[in-house]
């Protein structure tokens, strides 16, 4: 992190700003697996783990932070489970000036924070907060937003279109069929059950290219791919039992 922390977002520690990029944390601090995504306000960050779970830290008395405590966090802090909202599988974050949006694996919209923003003339506009039923008031906690807002949209990260743009090669041997045999770390472990399933059905649609697909199953991403295609790629296969 790097910038202006007057009010603790950036969860070094300090209030103090940070000219150059100042180390956080990584698997040792965020779940034992490392964080995903961040997303920054002016007042308050979100930090998203590959485990699901969400972070805090910031100014809290605009509530952004999902807490009841008014006093600013400086260091990132698990977001407590409350009575409607358990802090995890979820699957992207956003932070707005004064509130802030989870989204779930299954589609669902939290957000919590201020329901009014007050400019420096005075004047009020809606927070962003979503909620027909709140009335204006503040929503402390995260509170689920109605389906009906949405039409029935599915809404998050996990599509299968996105995915299988933004993890190519893990797609490709997916496809391929070599799902079962890639291990720890490879899609299989950290596709949702839903995106598999969609996988499974609609995998003819694909026509992926067998050397790209062979590339993946070794762990060579993109840099490395780019160098080997330079050059012509001729695969040889063997099976010790019979020889072919």
């Amino acid at each position: 992190m790097c910038g202006f922390g007057m009010c603790g977002q950036l969860g070094t520690g300090t209030n103090e700003n940070a000219l150059i990029p100042t180390r956080v944390g990584g698997s040792d601090r965020f779940g034992g697996e490392g964080v995903r995504m961040i997303a920054c306000s002016n007042k308050h960050s979100l930090i998203l783990g590959t485990d699901n779970r969400v972070w805090i830290c910031g100014k809290a008395c605009h509530f952004a932070l999902g807490i009841v405590d008014t006093v600013d966090m400086l260091e990132p802090t698990l977001l407590p489970d409350v009575a409607k909202f358990t802090n995890g599988n979820v699957v992207t974050v956003a932070a707005g000036k004064k509130h802030s949006v989870f989204v779930m694996q299954d589609g669902t919209v939290y957000t919590c924070g201020r329901a009014m923003n007050q400019s420096h003339s005075g004047f009020e506009s809606p927070g962003g907060l979503g909620h027909l039923d709140f009335e204006g008031a503040n929503v402390v906690t995260p509170h689920a937003l109605s389906l009906a807002l949405f039409g029935g949209a599915r809404i998050g990260h996990w599509h299968a279109c996105s995915w299988l743009l933004t993890h190519e090669q893990e797609s490709l041997a997916f496809i391929m069929g070599l799902h079962s045999r890639l291990g720890v770390g490879c899609a299989h472990s950290i596709m949702p059950p839903e995106l598999i399933q969609h996988l499974l059905k609609y995998h003819m649609q694909f026509t992926p290219t067998p050397h790209k697909g062979l590339l993946a199953l070794m762990g060579l991403y993109p840099r490395e791919l780019q160098c080997v295609l330079k050059k012509p790629v001729q695969v040889g296969l063997s099976c010790v039992g019979c020889g072919t």
